[in-house]
């Protein structure tokens, strides 16, 4: 069975083994007289969804792009959901709430997951930074190619430290539901080879040699982070789990922020 692996000290990256609620009705924009709708319907979604994608449950997602057509509002979601359908539902019951028609609410790049690991993304979610981009990808998908006689691909992670005090720590999150401890704190980081994009920015590749989904979790606020508060075999958590992370998660401070990218194999060569 394919494990993430902890990272290595190498001029070769970081390795990786393979591996609602009741919606808030918002009047987003606002309502004119006799029933019409928002005056900006791209903007009066964009605020309805910053605050709806909240509260659905057993979901990690992102806007990747919103087109209103007259009241009628299209959206491209991110991220991971355990119960899609439902998810494409409660969006519908936001944009609602906001005066305006569902579209067209793409889940392309929305990862199907096992509801058994709902618990643990809700608890992630209870400590999302809604307001942090701090971690970044690249590109959502990167294509495979033979290194060393196997598959893998080198996504490249971001990493903006500016004006941060906090502390830091990153996990591997696996499709099976396994989670790895990957980097521990800021000075841990910084046995590795990494590079700067841009000032304030570190940046490593983390070379992945499955096909599929992966996905990064940062944790930031006080240290230091235990690797075994979060560290999980593939399967069902339980409440115990939970209750340990978000009860150190909130003595310490922690927020939280994810990314998830694919990687492929889908060019001949």
């Amino acid at each position: 069975m394919r494990r993430w692996s902890a990272p290595k000290k190498s001029n070769t990256g970081l390795l990786v083994g393979g591996g609602a609620a009741a919606l808030l009705a918002l009047g987003a924009g606002g309502w004119f007289l006799f029933g019409r709708g928002p005056s900006d319907p791209q903007g009066a979604a964009q605020t309805a969804l910053a605050m709806g994608l909240r509260n659905i449950q057993c979901s990690w997602l992102d806007v990747g792009s919103v087109t209103a057509k007259g009241s009628t509002v299209d959206v491209a979601l991110r991220g991971v959901a355990g119960k899609p359908d439902k998810a494409k539902g409660d969006i519908g019951e936001v944009l609602g709430n906001a005066g305006l028609k569902s579209g067209d609410v793409d889940f392309d790049d929305v990862k199907k997951i096992d509801p058994t690991d709902c618990s643990v993304i809700d608890a992630f979610r209870q400590v999302r930074d809604y307001d942090g981009s701090r971690l970044t990808v690249t590109k959502r998908q990167y294509e495979m190619s033979n290194q060393n006689g196997a598959l893998a691909a080198d996504p490249e992670i971001e990493l903006d430290l500016n004006n941060l005090p906090d502390d830091v720590a990153l996990f591997g999150l696996e499709e099976t539901g396994a989670i790895t401890p990957l980097i521990m704190s800021k000075a841990e980081l910084g046995q590795f080879v990494t590079t700067t994009p841009r000032p304030g920015v570190t940046a490593f590749k983390l070379t992945t040699d499955h096909k599929g989904w992966s996905g990064i979790l940062l944790l930031k606020g006080k240290g230091p982070f235990n690797p075994d508060l979060l560290k999980k075999e593939p399967g069902e958590v339980s409440e115990s789990w939970v209750n340990r992370f978000l009860t150190t998660a909130k003595a310490q401070g922690w927020k939280s922020e994810m990314i998830w990218y694919r990687t492929a194999d889908e060019k001949p060569g």
